[in-house]
């Protein structure tokens, strides 16, 4: 029986739509990774509480992670995981949608995530784009 679910991939690919599909569907809570990690004023929080946060995620019984960051938390994460599911859409897909996503909330003002305003500097200095643009592809190696 699926439990314990990783939605990974590029800027763009999907992540959190499909995680919140299968947490639907599964009656299984989703939990974005950015939230764990961004702070008001899209500050990052520490390492150790950003690993406190999650590891308090994957000691639950069912859950499914959606998001990057991974390279951070690959021991707590990807060893509790009996599912992956990596996005690798082609580049045009992800970067579309990267541009397009970041637009609207930069003219709708939207917060991305709670005191998180989306700017274009914002999206520049997370390096959406460059995500969207190398990063399909090269996970698939």
């Amino acid at each position: 029986m699926i439990r314990r679910i990783v939605v990974g991939g590029a800027a763009g690919s999907g992540k959190t739509t499909l995680g919140r599909t299968l947490g639907k569907v599964l009656q299984t809570p989703v939990t974005d990774l950015d939230l764990l990690f961004r702070g008001p004023g899209w500050s990052g929080v520490d390492l150790d509480v950003f690993r406190a946060r999650t590891q308090k995620v994957v000691a639950a019984e069912r859950w499914i992670i959606a998001g990057s960051h991974f390279r951070q938390l690959a021991d707590l994460v990807w060893a509790q995981a009996d599912t992956v599911v990596w996005l690798d859409l082609p580049r045009r897909v992800s970067y579309s949608r990267v541009f397009r996503r970041t637009a609207r909330q930069v003219v709708r003002r939207e917060d991305v995530f709670p005191g998180c305003r989306q700017s274009l500097w914002a999206a520049w200095r997370d390096r959406l784009f460059h995500s969207a643009w190398r990063e399909p592809g090269k996970t698939a190696r």
